[in-house]
């Protein structure tokens, strides 16, 4: 991390260190959204709760699996399938907030460009 911060304060606010900056941490998000997406149904394989209604025409289990399914119990897919999908995106989100919030304590700014997240003082209401 040492050697981010050293080449963050030689280039600064260049562009294409901007950019390769940006890929660098949006594909290690990638790798960690991945990684959770492939472990977490290792730990949620058990639960057998089925989905409430309004989830139900999102998660149809005839889309999702060809054959029978462990995640599909009369005919509703399980929280056990749709859980680690919602966590590995949540666990993700949180990660790549906590590197927008360092970027803006550390410049005073929101450098982080696709972060999401506009300071209140940037907005005006015409």
């Amino acid at each position: 991390m040492s050697l981010l911060r050293k080449l963050d304060t030689r280039f600064g606010d260049n562009t294409l260190w901007q950019f390769i900056k940006f890929n660098l941490v949006s594909f290690s998000i990638t790798l960690l959204q991945l990684a959770l997406a492939n472990l977490l149904p290792l730990l949620f394989d058990g639960v057998r709760a089925k989905l409430p209604p309004v989830l139900r025409p999102v998660f149809r289990p005839e889309t999702l699996f060809e054959g029978p399914s462990p995640y599909v119990v009369d005919g509703v897919v399980t929280w056990g399938y749709v859980l680690p999908f919602f966590l590995s995106n949540f666990i993700a989100n949180i990660y790549r907030l906590c590197g927008a919030w360092q970027d803006h304590c550390r410049h005073g700014r929101w450098a982080c460009a696709g972060s999401g997240v506009i300071p209140l003082g940037k907005i005006r209401v015409v």
